[in-house]
């Protein structure tokens, strides 16, 4: 019997490559997990880039459409036309004129017919105005400033500028 019992026992060699062959299945399981994160990755990746994509076009076609006037979606018209746009001065003392209707278009000082100025890089103006045309358009009323708090000498309470 002690021989039929030896006769079924695994060898050493018969333990290690079993031992192998499972390891080995085991990496080809983990490199598969890997490769569909990485194409997961890459599908919500490009579903965020379309959709963003979608939206910027969105919203550069409602910027294109609307005339920044006063109104715009109202039955009647004034026949003077009234802007519905503000300037505002920041801090450092330049200005941005912004559309308050829904398309909220914003110009920088910078912005010419043809190109707006972003981040220092030129895009094309989809809007085909620039800051000067613009600021011609201006309400007299529609002008506001930052400002800046600095603490007064010997004192902790801020003083306005």
């Amino acid at each position: 019997m002690d021989s039929k019992k030896e006769a079924t026992k695994p060898t050493l060699e018969e333990i290690m490559l079993s031992r192998e062959i499972r390891e080995q299945a085991e990496w080809e399981e983990k490199q598969a997990a890997q490769r569909e994160e990485k194409l997961a990755k890459a599908a919500r990746l490009n579903a965020r880039l379309q959709s963003e994509k979608w939206a910027l076009d969105k919203e550069i076609n409602t910027q294109k459409r609307c005339d920044h006037q006063k109104g715009s979606n109202a039955f009647k018209k004034s026949p003077v036309p009234e802007y519905n746009i503000y300037a505002h001065q920041l801090p450092d003392g330049t200005f941005f004129i912004k559309c308050r209707n829904r398309c909220g278009m914003r110009w920088n000082q910078g912005d010419t017919r043809e190109f707006l100025i972003r981040d220092g890089k030129k895009i094309p103006n989809h809007t085909g105005q620039s800051f000067e045309d613009m600021w011609s358009k201006l309400p007299h009323d529609s002008l506001s400033r930052s400002d800046v708090v600095t603490p007064a000498v010997g004192s902790e309470a801020p003083v306005s500028a």
